[in-house]
């Protein structure tokens, strides 16, 4: 398994596939072909790095205890009902994901391998826009983590 390979660290394996969808900042423009437009931008050597190393977030450590309290718990929560429901499309849906390489499904127990894996329900919601009559109009279903299960 790749994973195992990477002593089921994701940031390892991502880092090693640069040249895949699932690198950090894939599926922005390279910094360096940005960096001639934006470099006058205050802001220009935040996004620089956000798109070399990708996005952090100042979120607390939480305990391995809490953390695995966590991870059960999510574990042990449903999809959401339309997710259930609607078998085909969210097959459809996990399936085009995976051919574009943005997601990697995994097994409950590789997941479980992964320090400090974080699982969430999987929900499913029709989208809607606003057309340029200013018009509400349907959309196709959208995937999303259903963290109000």
């Amino acid at each position: 398994m790749i994973l195992a390979s990477f002593e089921f660290n994701i940031g390892k394996a991502i880092k090693a596939q640069q040249s895949s969808p699932c690198f950090f900042g894939s599926e922005f423009r390279d910094w360096v072909n940005l960096g001639p437009l934006l470099h006058k931008h205050p802001l220009w050597n935040q996004a620089k790095e956000i798109l070399q190393d990708s996005a952090t977030f100042p979120l607390e450590e939480i305990s391995q205890d809490d953390h695995r309290a966590d991870l059960t718990f999510m574990l042990n929560c449903r999809n959401h009902k339309l997710v259930l429901q609607g078998h085909a499309t969210i097959k459809a849906l996990i399936q085009e994901d995976v051919t574009h390489g943005l997601s990697l499904p995994l097994t409950l127990e590789c997941a479980l391998k992964i320090p400090n894996a974080s699982v969430s329900p999987l929900g499913l919601v029709k989208q809607a826009t606003i057309n340029e009559l200013s018009q509400i109009t349907q959309k196709d279903w959208m995937m999303m983590h259903d963290f109000l299960n």
